[in-house]
């Protein structure tokens, strides 16, 4: 009878492992604080270009900007909780890095984190992508005005 009540024990303990350990919150902005209005420092800042960028329409969808995109997959997938839940401010704390009182990070938390950096990391790569367009073009353009005719 004892063996089976440490076996159910430490099946029962394994589930609740299974769901992930928790962690307190370091207190350091994460790059999605600035974006979501929360306190930021000059680490977590965007420079100016990339900002503008973020902030700028989006060609798939020219009534919303690329942020706005980005915080409607974020919900769509989870990552964040829908406007005006219970636990929406809480979860946008959580993985800005903003300290929240009595409440600990989970692993799901932070995986979501993980995955919205990420996607910030995809959108902010198209700049890069836009840049290199427009500097091929502008080359074209000055080979063929300085080309003789």
């Amino acid at each position: 009878m004892l063996s089976g009540m440490v076996a159910a024990a430490m099946s029962t303990y394994a589930l609740k492992q299974s769901s992930g350990g928790k962690t307190a919150g370091q207190d350091q902005p994460t790059v999605l604080a600035e974006l979501v209005g929360r306190p930021c420092d000059e680490r977590t800042t965007y420079p100016e270009s990339v900002w503008r960028f973020l902030h700028g329409k989006s060609p798939e969808n020219p009534n919303k900007t690329r942020v706005q995109l980005l915080e409607e997959r974020w919900i769509e997938r989870h990552y964040l909780e829908k406007y005006g839940s219970h636990r929406a401010v809480l979860k946008v704390d959580l993985v800005c890095g903003v300290k929240a009182n009595k409440k600990c990070m989970t692993l799901d938390d932070l995986n979501d984190e993980i995955n919205m950096i990420d996607d910030i990391s995809g959108v902010a790569s198209l700049l890069s992508h836009h840049l290199r367009d427009m500097m091929a073009m502008t080359d074209s353009d000055v080979s063929e005005s300085s080309s003789p005719e």
